[in-house]
């Protein structure tokens, strides 16, 4: 129940169109980020993490619970303020050397395999929050564009249906990454972002 009730305050918080529900919103996830950092328990837990035992996520996932592991452990030893951009590789190696519980022949990677990850485990906690919370604005902004009845369905649309393979591929893959995406992703929000701000000027006007 606590679980159901925090998550549907997250919800009501990320529909709202309200600036104090942002505020809210923000205020929460830096408070858990303080939680994360200063929690010895759960920096424990992660340090130990291993989901690699589990025969059926190794079918689904292709070997990503090989780097999530690590991804833990890494994100563990290092949770403000993250390896630093450029070094996943070096702190990836550091921790397969070290590993005793972890099976012999895992690949080293230049990245954690998730858009979602990636901030935290390279900038630490407050970046990776700060990542998400931007990116659950951007789905907000899309949504409500989508409501407006003064601009282009068709245009939200695309956005919204972009924005949303984006989020959803990156769980398993870094796709900032792919040069091809970034035009496909951030102009279409662009385009759509820029629209929205025409008719703000036309209805202030």
């Amino acid at each position: 129940m606590p679980a159901l009730y925090i998550f549907s305050c997250f919800l009501v918080c990320f529909l709202s169109r309200s600036e104090i529900s942002k505020y809210i919103l923000s205020l929460g996830s830096l408070c858990a980020a303080f939680y994360v950092v200063f929690s010895k328990g759960i920096l424990a837990k992660m340090g130990s993490a291993n989901f690699i035992k589990v025969a059926f996520w190794r079918r689904l996932l292709n070997h990503r619970e090989e780097i999530w592991t690590i991804v833990m452990r890494v994100f563990s030893e290092h949770p403000l303020w993250g390896v630093g951009s450029g070094n996943f590789g070096k702190a990836y190696g550091a921790i397969l050397e070290k590993a005793q519980d972890l099976p012999h022949g895992i690949k080293v990677y230049d990245h954690s395999h998730s858009v979602w990850l990636q901030h935290f485990v390279s900038h630490g906690v407050f970046a990776g929050m700060f990542f998400c919370i931007f990116l659950f604005h951007v789905i907000s902004f899309v949504m409500f564009m989508c409501f407006r009845k003064d601009t282009s369905l068709g245009i939200s649309l695309a956005a919204l249906g972009v924005l949303t393979l984006f989020l959803l591929y990156g769980i398993v893959e870094y796709v900032g990454l792919f040069e091809e995406t970034i035009p496909f992703v951030w102009g279409t929000l662009g385009i759509l972002l820029g629209r929205g701000m025409l008719l703000e000027e036309e209805v202030n006007a």
